[in-house]
């Protein structure tokens, strides 16, 4: 944990040639990143954005960014059996 009370994010390595971005402290990915992260389809990932399942920033009109630590909480709420 950090100073501030939350967990490092520091750890995280993005896919070769992924996107990253870091917005006031926060880190958010791609979705694409994502996608290849979880080891599932681009489409999916934009469905569960849509239903706001995960947080995200949309950038411009077609491009979206996901709030890292969005993606580790929906980790560590749906992750099944000890890792």
């Amino acid at each position: 944990m950090s100073s501030r009370g939350r967990v490092s994010t520091a750890s995280f390595k993005a896919p070769p040639g992924a996107k990253q971005m870091i917005r006031g402290g926060a880190r958010y990915i791609s979705a694409a990143a994502l996608a290849e992260r979880w080891s599932s389809s681009l489409p999916a990932i934009y469905r569960m954005v849509e239903r706001a399942e995960i947080a995200s920033l949309r950038v411009g009109e077609r491009s979206v960014r996901i709030l890292l630590s969005s993606v580790e909480k929906y980790e560590q709420e749906h992750t099944v059996g000890s890792a």
